[in-house]
This record gives structure tokens, C-alpha cells and sequence, in this order.
């Protein structure tokens, strides 16, 4: 009786292990998160995010949305991702994390995106920044822009018709662009850097630096 329980509940656990998604260690891994609120993210939380362990590489987040970008581990002395790189767990914790840390936050979607190397994670970066760009066309036209527009206006035609409601390049850059931010530990403090701009892939090199520093 006592072997056929231990059995039982062996491949009971062993069924567990294999629906569940794990990061490989050699993967560098995004939380895509997505918000359903109408008031903007509290401009704090970004800051607390670069600040819990273990420490994102790089954040970039808008509106409505945030993308954290988390290193690979094979070959660090860490040797694993946080919770062993099991999704389901760390999707729960950046649930509970940003329900706790941002008031408005209580409808909130998290996927995790393995990407395999840094020239992916600009490419994803660089879609990002530019899916966003074209929501915000969208979003702060006063109705001017429609999403079929998106699909048929080039970018200069775009800002012409938002031009009958304010003058596009006026606007704040994170408010039509978004925000990259890095934090770097300086002796007893954390200094924070942030850039708000399309991600050109002319300039690929100066994104690299500023995402995994100039090594």
C-alpha cells in the first residue's frame, strides 16, 4: 500500500513538472505586462521595479504597459532563474508585486517571452517602442486617428492629421514614445537612467550600452 501511494503520488508530481514552462539558463527572459486602467502608471513604480531582486537589465513601460527585460544566467554564480525559472511561479509574484505597489493596478495581464540573444532583444525592443508609438497616435488624437489609419498612413502623414489637434513633436516623449530606464548601484545609492525616442537600428550600438552597459 505504502509503495503504491508513493507511486501514485510520484507521477502525480512528475505530471506537474511537465505542464509547467521552465526558463532555460542560457535564455534571457521578458515579463510583458499590460494594464487595464485609464489613469497612467504612477511614475514611482518603474523605480521600484529596477529595485526588486533579482534586478531587471532594463524596463520599458507607457501608458498602459511595461515590458521588464531580465538577464540570461548560465555561466553566473547564480545558476538558475528566480524560482527556478518556473513561469507559473513568477508570473504569480509580479502579480502580487504590482497589485501591492500601484493602487490602480488591479486588472492586470503578465506573459513571459524567451528571447535568445541581445540582437532579438532589440529587434523586440525596437517592436515595442514602435507598437506603442502608433497607440499613442491613436490614443491622444482626440479622435483624429483611427487605427485603420495605422495601417494605410506613413509616419509624416500620420502627423499631419494629428496636427489639426496639437503638434505632434511638441508633445511630451514619453507620452509618444515611452520610457527605457536602467538603474546602476553607485557606492550607497541607485542612479537611474532613462530614454524616450524611436530605437533606431542605425544606432543599435548606443541601445546595446544602455541596456547591458558598455562591456
Amino acid at each position: 500500500m505504502i509503495s503504491s501511494t508513493k507511486r501514485v503520488c510520484n507521477d502525480m508530481r512528475s505530471l506537474e513538472e511537465e505542464n509547467t514552462k521552465i526558463i532555460p539558463p542560457d535564455d534571457y527572459y521578458i515579463l510583458k505586462i499590460k494594464f487595464y486602467e485609464t489613469t497612467p502608471l504612477d511614475k514611482s513604480l518603474p523605480e521600484k521595479v529596477l529595485n526588486e531582486n533579482p534586478n531587471p537589465l532594463v524596463i520599458y513601460y507607457s501608458h498602459d504597459n511595461m515590458v521588464i527585460l531580465f538577464s540570461c544566467v548560465k555561466g553566473t554564480s547564480m545558476g538558475s532563474h528566480q524560482l527556478n525559472g518556473n513561469h507559473n511561479l513568477i508570473v504569480s509574484k509580479y502579480v502580487r508585486f504590482f497589485t501591492q505597489n500601484s493602487p490602480h493596478s488591479k486588472d492586470i495581464t503578465v506573459e513571459i517571452i524567451h528571447l535568445h540573444s541581445r540582437a532579438v532583444i532589440f529587434t523586440y525592443l525596437s517592436w515595442i517602442v514602435f507598437q506603442t508609438t502608433q497607440n499613442n497616435f491613436v490614443r491622444l488624437s482626440n479622435g483624429l486617428i483611427t487605427n485603420k489609419d495605422l495601417q494605410f498612413l506613413t509616419e509624416k502623414e500620420l502627423k499631419n492629421k494629428f496636427s489639426k489637434h496639437v503638434n505632434w513633436d511638441d508633445l511630451d516623449s514619453h507620452e509618444k514614445y515611452g520610457t527605457l530606464m536602467t538603474a546602476k548601484q553607485s557606492k550607497n545609492c541607485t542612479e537611474f537612467s532613462s530614454l524616450s525616442e524611436p530605437l533606431d537600428a542605425r544606432d543599435t550600438k548606443k541601445y546595446m550600452a544602455f541596456i547591458f552597459g558598455k562591456n
